[in-house]
């Protein structure tokens, strides 16, 4: 499994990988555009969460805002039924082990020292 680099870790690390590392030379602009684009997605979920948490603090206990006579805003109640993995593992610890399943992900970054 590959690992990912920290701010804290010098470039030449990249070399040490066991894979050949890919020249993005010809794609510095989508790496540019990356970083950028991860940076206004940021600040617009920052304004989201402001824009949100004022409206349902303004809801309350209401299911339904109104703008100009007309819902502009549903804050509804409904339940989920989830899989509580702890009371599984402590209860069952067998069938836990028997159903749980280790995947390989790759995880894709940013490295922010360049």
């Amino acid at each position: 499994m590959s690992q990912a680099l920290t701010v804290s870790e010098p470039a030449a690390t990249v070399l040490d990988m066991a894979l050949a590392p890919t020249d993005l030379e010809s794609l510095r602009w989508a790496v540019e555009t990356l970083r950028w684009a991860k940076e206004r997605k940021a600040e617009l979920k920052a304004m989201e969460d402001q824009a949100r948490d004022a409206l349902e603090q303004a809801l309350g206990d209401n299911e339904v805002g109104v703008l100009d006579g007309h819902a502009a805003i549903t804050w509804k109640t409904h339940q989920q039924t989830r899989l509580d993995q702890q009371a599984l593992k402590k209860s069952f610890p067998d069938i836990y082990d028997v159903c749980r399943k280790t995947v390989d992900v790759r995880r894709f970054e940013i490295v922010d020292h360049l």
